[in-house]
C-alpha cells in the first residue's frame, strides 16, 4: 500500500512540474513568474476526463498521464505540451490523489529537484523546499494570462505568510460557570467523561488572588495547597495577574484543602482554608509583603505536532509563529527573551521528539522552526505525552521567568494507562513550576482530544486557542463548545496572550 501511495505521490509531482509551472519570458526577454491570478478563457478538460480549470478536483474521472520527457511552458496564452512515451497512468480523483499520497509519505512532498524530469521555457521551475505547494494540477489545455498555483491547486491558493489563519480563545478558568454548568447538563452529551477519559478531573479548585502590601500585583510567587493531615495536594504559581488556580483533585485524589502556603521574597504567608473558600465563584484573597520588581525575562516554548495530517497548515503556522517571534523580540528590546521551538511525531518514526534547548540566538531557532515539515504518524494518535514530558522536564527553565508553552497539535496522544499517568505528572509539574500551556488545535481535532488540550491550559494557568474555518484555509476546524469568542488572525492572538503576562 505505502508504494501504491509512493507511486501516486511522484506521479502527480511530474504531473504538476509538466503543467508549466516553470518561469517565463516576458516581451522584454526577462524572465518573469506568474503571479496575478485571473480566469482561464476557457474551461479545458482533463486529459482522459472530464473536469475543467475552474473545477479541478473532479477532473481526472479518466487516465491522467505521466511522461519522462520535457514539457514547454509559455506565458503568452499557448499551452503546455508533453511528449513521449508515458510511464505511468492513473485513475481516479486528483484531489483524493494527492490527499492519499500526501498522508502516506508526504516527505516525497519536500526537498524534490525537478533536474532531469521537466524543464521550462526560461528556466526549470526549483520546488525546493515545499514542492507541492508551488506545484499545479494539471488540467489540460489553456488560455489566457493564469496563475497556475491559484487555478489549479484545489488545496490552496494563498502562498504562506503571516496574517492568513484565523483563530478563537477560550479560558476556562475565567468561564468557570460556563463549564460547571456544561458539565452538569448531560442533556445532549456526557462532557465530563472526555475528562475522565484521560484521568482527569479539573472540577474543584481555590483560586487565589495575591498582591504586596502597596497594592502591587505579586506575579510568579509559588501557592502550595494542603490537606489537614499536612499532605501537599498541589503546587502551582501566580501569573501575571498575582492569580493563581490549584486544581487540587484533578489527579483523581479525594483530598480537601485545609491550609495554603504562598512564598514571596523569602517570606512565606500560611493561610486556613475555610468550607466557603470551596466554592466554585470563591477568590481568596491575601496581600503581604513588599514588591520585587524584577527584570522581565520570557522563556517561550513552542512544540509542534510535524506528522503527515499536519501538512496542510504547516507552512502557514511556520510563517504565523515566525512573525509573532520577531513581532514580541521587536516590541520588546529591554526584554530578556529565550526561545525554544521543538517539535514531535510519533514512534517509529524519523524522530519522536526533536528538541533544542532554550536560546537567546532567536535568528537560530527561527531557522530550525522554517526546515520541518510535515511528515510520518501513520494513525491518529501522536506522541504527545513525550512531547508534554520534553518541553516541562527536559528544558531548563528559568526560576523568575513568565514560562510560556505553546502546543499545536491536530491529534491525542494514544489512550493508555501508563499515558495517562505520564500526562497527569507532567501538568503537575507544569503547573509547580509556573508553566503555563498554550494549546492551538489545528484542523483534525476532535471533541475528547478538545477537552484535553483544555485541560492542559486550566490546571496550569494557559488558555485554550483552537484554528477557525474562517481563513479558508487548511481542512476542517471542529467547532469547540464554548461560548461566545472573538475570531482573529492567529499571530495577532498569540501576540495578545503574550503581552498579556507582563
Amino acid at each position: 500500500m505505502k508504494n501504491k501511495f509512493r507511486l501516486i505521490a511522484i506521479l502527480m509531482i511530474f504531473v504538476l512540474i509538466l503543467s508549466g509551472c516553470g518561469k517565463s519570458s516576458d516581451e522584454s526577454g526577462n524572465n518573469t513568474t506568474p503571479t496575478e491570478s485571473l480566469t482561464p478563457t476557457a474551461a479545458p478538460s482533463v486529459p482522459g476526463g472530464s473536469g475543467s480549470a475552474s473545477d479541478p478536483t473532479n477532473g481526472s474521472d479518466g487516465e491522467m498521464h505521466l511522461f519522462d520527457t520535457t514539457s514547454d511552458y509559455s506565458h503568452d496564452g499557448s499551452s503546455s505540451t508533453s511528449s513521449g512515451d508515458p510511464i505511468a497512468t492513473f485513475d481516479g480523483s486528483v484531489l483524493e490523489a494527492l490527499t492519499e499520497a500526501k498522508a502516506a509519505d508526504s516527505s516525497l512532498w519536500s526537498g524534490l529537484s525537478t533536474d532531469g524530469f521537466a524543464t521550462a521555457e526560461g528556466g526549470s521551475w526549483d520546488m525546493s523546499p515545499d514542492g507541492f505547494y508551488d506545484a499545479s494540477i494539471f488540467t489540460g489545455e489553456y488560455s489566457g494570462e493564469t496563475d497556475i498555483d491559484t487555478i489549479y491547486d484545489p488545496m490552496r491558493n494563498i502562498a504562506p505568510r503571516a496574517g492568513l489563519l484565523t483563530a478563537g480563545e477560550w479560558n476556562d478558568n475565567r468561564n468557570f460557570d460556563f463549564l460547571k454548568k456544561l458539565l452538569a447538563n448531560g442533556q445532549d452529551e456526557n462532557f465530563s467523561q472526555y475528562f475522565h477519559d484521560w484521568d482527569l478531573a479539573p472540577f474543584s479548585r481555590l483560586v487565589i488572588s495575591a498582591s504586596c502590601e502597596d497594592g502591587s500585583v505579586m506575579a510568579n510567587a509559588p501557592v502550595k495547597v494542603f490537606d489537614a493531615n499536612g499532605n501537599l495536594l498541589w503546587s502551582c504559581r501566580t501569573d501575571s495577574a498575582g492569580t493563581a488556580y490549584a486544581y487540587y483533585n484533578s489527579n483523581g485524589a479525594l483530598g480537601v484543602p485545609a491550609s495554603l502556603i504562598i512564598s514571596h521574597s523569602g517570606e512565606d504567608y500560611n493561610y486556613t482554608v475555610s468550607g466557603s473558600d470551596l466554592d466554585d465563584d470563591a477568590v481568596i484573597r491575601v496581600s503581604f509583603g513588599t514588591a520585587n520588581h524584577t527584570p522581565k525575562a520570557l522563556d517561550l516554548l513552542f512544540m509542534i505536532d510535524t506528522t503527515g495530517s499536519m501538512w496542510d497548515e504547516l507552512e502557514y503556522l511556520q510563517a504565523e509563529l515566525e512573525d509573532v517571534i520577531n513581532r514580541v523580540k521587536n516590541a520588546n528590546p529591554n526584554l530578556s527573551l529565550r526561545l525554544s521551538v521543538n517539535f514531535y511525531r510519533d514512534l517509529e518514526d524519523a524522530y519522536i521528539v526533536r528538541s533544542y534547548p532554550f536560546s537567546t540566538n532567536i535568528d537560530e531557532e527561527l531557522r530550525d522552526l522554517k526546515a520541518e515539515f510535515a511528515d510520518g504518524g501513520g494513525d491518529y494518535e501522536e506522541a504527545v505525552e513525550l512531547a508534554l514530558d520534553d518541553a516541562v522536564n527536559n528544558h531548563d527553565w528559568s526560576e523568575d521567568a513568565v514560562k510560556l508553552a505553546f502546543f499545536v497539535l491536530d491529534a491525542p496522544p494514544h489512550n493508555t494507562s501508563e499515558i495517562r499517568t505520564s500526562l497527569a505528572s507532567s501538568l503537575e509539574k507544569a503547573a509547580a513550576a509556573g508553566i503555563r500551556i498554550i494549546p492551538i488545535a489545528a484542523s483534525g481535532v476532535d471533541k475528547t482530544t478538545e477537552f484535553l488540550l483544555r485541560a492542559f491550559a486550566m490546571v496550569t494557568g494557559g488558555t485554550y486557542t483552537f484554528l477557525t474555518d474562517d481563513s479558508g484555509i487548511g481542512g476542517s476546524h471542529l467547532t469547540p463548545t464554548v461560548g461566545s469568542y472573538v475570531v482573529e488572525q492567529l499571530c495577532d492572538l498569540i501576540v495578545r496572550l503574550i503581552d498579556e503576562d507582563f
